[in-house]
């Protein structure tokens, strides 16, 4: 049984098997055409486009939608052989995996079909799901570097697109009271940019300040005000969930990449991961790993 961990993200679909990764942007639609970019996926005679840049991006918290089990078959149709068994370790947001009605529902509509027909392009691949389990958004770090994450009191704190998870860990374990997730990720930071930058006189799209922050040129000063008051929220959240002074704080996330400067100095005894986008990819095909390795044997 092949393993494969999966984090699919509100920005980005990212996959790991243990040798190789595979990336996509998370944008979805169905019965549409593909023109210039994206995968084209045919499952049960219903069309579907995958990962188009031009599409918006979905932003809500939920993740039980038709969208997320076709990016989960095309993760795994990356991966795979026809015929191939798989065991997948995928996450979700930390409140929904602390709620164990929510995070079993989830895992049981992504695991409604144990064999599943793909047609990605021209190829058709068939696979067999063997095993799902759904862990939280964050902890992909944790079980990635266990030399450094147990026995310690571990802070995760995940800059999604849509959604910051934190993930105050102990030993290894979420502390269930004071692990919590807001809707403040990358998208949220990016319309207060632009939002602010149309007070200045600058009209710019959501899609733009993707760059503005790569270059912020004249409008530095201005951007990095935001970021800088942005920041200090999560200082406010995470205060206001007593995680201690001390706590080690560890930043994930494609988000964390983005704002990584800033983040050093705003708080300088942290640490941003240096493999931030696919922590949570790579920690899950670990996870999987651990709970199937016997059976693999």
């Amino acid at each position: 049984m092949k393993i494969i961990g999966i984090d699919m993200g509100k920005a980005n679909l990212k996959a790991f098997d243990g040798e190789k990764t595979f990336t996509c942007p998370s944008t979805f639609i169905e019965g549409v055409d593909k023109l210039e970019s994206g995968y084209q996926v045919i499952f049960k005679g219903k069309k579907y486009l995958i990962g188009d840049t031009t599409l918006n991006y979905d932003l809500e918290i939920s993740k039980e939608k038709m969208q997320h089990r076709m990016m989960m078959y095309l993760a795994i149709f990356e991966f795979v052989e026809n015929g191939e068994h798989v065991g997948v370790v995928t996450s979700c947001p930390v409140d929904l995996f602390l709620n164990k009605r929510v995070k079993n529902s989830y895992r049981k509509f992504l695991h409604e079909e144990n064999r599943v027909v793909l047609t990605v392009g021209k190829i058709t691949k068939t696979f067999y799901i063997d095993a799902l389990t759904v862990v939280t958004e964050g902890s992909g770090f944790l079980f990635q570097n266990p030399e450094r994450c147990s026995d310690e009191m571990i802070g995760i704190i995940d800059i999604g697109g849509s959604t910051t998870n934190y993930i105050l860990a102990n030993d290894l374990n979420v502390v269930r009271n004071q692990s919590f997730c807001e809707s403040d990720g990358m998208h949220h930071l990016r319309v207060k940019i632009r939002d602010v930058l149309k007070k200045e006189g600058l009209i710019v799209g959501i899609n733009e300040v993707k760059y503005l922050l790569k270059n912020m040129g004249e409008h530095k000063y201005v951007i990095n005000k935001v970021i800088s008051d942005y920041l200090e929220g999560i200082k406010r959240n995470i205060t206001s969930r007593n995680w201690s002074e001390n706590t080690d704080l560890i930043f994930v996330g494609g988000g964390s990449l983005e704002l990584q400067q800033q983040i050093e100095e705003k708080f300088p005894n942290s640490t941003v991961s240096a493999d931030a986008l696919f922590d949570n990819c790579y920690g899950n095909h670990r996870i999987g790993v651990l709970l199937w390795e016997k059976s693999r044997e």
